[in-house]
């Protein structure tokens, strides 16, 4: 599987995110990565849908300290 990065979080207000429809690994910049399979069985596409919630438990802590 070739690694493809698309980025959703456009920095210019109206822009749509780059996409592709080659099979790989996609990094959302939402600390979700996705990863497309077409399986050879009718055709079908398989989602694997993997979440990163280390800078999520760091923010949550850093905040509890400051407030």
């Amino acid at each position: 599987m070739r690694k493809t990065s698309v980025r959703t979080d456009n920095t210019t207000p109206g822009s749509e995110p780059v996409q592709s429809l080659e099979p790989g690994e996609i990094i959302t910049g939402t600390h979700v990565n996705i990863m497309p399979k077409i399986l050879e069985v009718n055709e079908k596409m398989m989602l694997t849908m993997m979440m990163d919630i280390s800078s999520l438990n760091s923010f949550r802590f850093t905040r509890l300290r400051v407030g």
